[in-house]
């Protein structure tokens, strides 16, 4: 009994850890583009700021 209930769940439970790595690495690609792209402004901004100097 308790066979075919873990054999019902683990095609489940691997999904739902596919999904949380998935989603993870997702998350983090994302992170990494904004603090690229702030990183990108800040640099833009910083040599308008020393062009009016």
């Amino acid at each position: 009994m308790t066979r075919k209930i873990l054999a019902m769940i683990e095609p489940l439970i691997w999904s739902v850890i596919s999904l949380l790595f998935i989603t993870s690495i997702a998350i983090g690609t994302f992170f990494i583009l904004m603090i690229s792209i702030i990183n990108l402004l800040g640099i833009f901004t910083n040599k308008r700021n020393l062009q009016l100097a």
